[in-house]
């Protein structure tokens, strides 16, 4: 079941031959959200828990209402299993990079990453490219910007 369409109804229409009515159930904040589309084909892999767990906070991140996305990966680690090991923290924040690499690879998001919790003037850490991602620059928050396109015809 997809993590944003908790409940879905499908009938078939007793007045027009060959239709069919689909109720879709879904949160508010991707229905107000300006590209609720942005998840391509994700769900169709056979997730693993972690990867679905980091799948649902990215799209928790991603609905909101403004470019700026910021995540905080030790906050995730701690309400996702408090009892997570080494090996586990470093697979699930492979997952996040790799998913944001992916993002970046689609032009969702741009390719700097922003520290928000180091100086930015002072600091030549504050900042690093998604390319240069690594589960040890995880442990501190982070924030990325989404891009948006939109096309009207």
């Amino acid at each position: 079941m997809l993590v944003t369409i908790p409940e879905a109804d499908v009938c078939k229409s007793k007045e027009a031959k060959n239709s069919w009515f689909l109720t879709v159930w879904i949160a508010e904040a991707l229905f107000d959200y300006l590209c609720p589309f942005l998840y391509q084909d994700v769900f169709r892999e056979d997730l693993k828990n972690h990867e679905f767990a980091v799948w649902f906070e990215i799209i928790k991140v991603f609905s909101s209402n403004t470019t700026r996305k910021e995540f905080n990966i030790s906050q995730f680690l701690e309400d996702y299993d408090y009892n997570i090991n080494g090996k586990r923290k470093k697979q699930v924040k492979n997952s996040f990079i790799h998913y944001l690499r992916v993002f970046h690879k689609q032009g969702k998001i741009q390719s700097q990453v922003l520290f928000s919790l180091l100086n930015f003037h002072s600091n030549p850490k504050s900042t690093c490219y998604i390319n240069q991602l690594t589960s040890q620059r995880l442990s501190q928050p982070f924030v990325i910007f989404e891009i948006i396109n939109v096309k009207f015809k």
